[in-house]
């Protein structure tokens, strides 16, 4: 059983000391000391939430095999094509009008994921 007690913003542990800063369920949690690999920051704004952790870093940018790509390619076709301006434009008025992440997906032939990753940097710029 892991314990952990806090100090004004600081958290102590087994993961170390860390900076965890909260008020109404939003702040950042960082960690100023690492005793094992277990350690993570995590950011947290309103209902999104982002971890980070040093050691997998760039597990996360590594591409798929070829065989995953055909498996993800059959039930979504347009996975891994590049969007087209045209697609943004069509992407940002049919949210805008309130067609469902599941909608979108169908319509465009891609995942949730493209859907919801494509939103958000849409919206974000």
């Amino acid at each position: 059983m892991k314990i952990r007690f806090r100090i004004g913003p600081f958290t102590f542990g087994s993961s170390g000391v860390r900076l965890s800063p909260w008020r109404g369920g939003t702040g950042f949690s960082v960690p100023l000391t690492n005793r094992n690999t277990s350690s993570f920051g995590k950011i947290k704004l309103g209902i999104f939430s982002f971890f980070f952790n040093d050691n997998d870093k760039n597990s996360r940018f590594n591409t798929p095999d070829p065989q995953q790509i055909q498996t993800i390619k059959k039930k979504h076709p347009e996975a891994y094509a590049p969007w087209s301006r045209k697609d943004d434009e069509n992407l940002i008025i049919l949210f805008r009008q309130g067609k469902t992440v599941k909608e979108l997906s169908e319509k465009f032939r891609r995942s949730k994921g493209a859907i919801r990753s494509r939103i958000n940097k849409l919206l974000l710029q």
